[in-house]
């Protein structure tokens, strides 16, 4: 155990943190890929989120507990990738159910896009306005 305190000490303040946390990151997303493609409650609205690493254990909030379930089917897939390719002596994957965590908003159809687009450009709605455009 005194091992693991200071692989995880030394990971954390060594100077080539970003470096590995970029490539935990990469491996992260390269995994993601693979295992939740299929799965689209949890592939869309977490394929641009990477969850915290932290002494070994990986941390991924969900927003509820059928997005934790579906999560936690994967786990053992999950682990064995990351482990082989990126670091051997990660070991586990904690998932916790936040209803406040929102990690992307799915865009379903035209008005989803527009709500979207006009949350994130004010001055759009304006612009809409102006021309006196509708949404149908």
């Amino acid at each position: 155990q005194g091992r693991r305190h200071n692989r995880a000490t030394s990971w954390a303040s060594s100077p080539c943190h970003a470096e590995s946390s970029s490539d935990f990151e990469a491996k992260w997303h390269e995994m993601f890929e693979q295992v939740f493609v299929n799965i689209p409650s949890i592939y869309f609205p977490y394929r641009e989120y990477t969850p915290e690493l932290k002494d070994n254990i990986i941390h991924f909030k969900v927003n509820n507990e059928i997005q934790k379930e579906n999560i936690e089917i994967q786990k053992r897939d999950i682990l064995e990738f990351l482990r082989n390719h990126f670091d051997h002596a990660i070991e586990d994957l904690v998932i916790t159910s936040d209803q406040t965590f929102i990690p992307k908003k799915i865009i379903y159809d035209q008005k989803d896009k527009f709500e979207n687009f006009a949350e994130e450009n004010p001055n759009f709605v304006d612009f809409v306005k102006i021309l006196n455009l509708h949404m149908s």
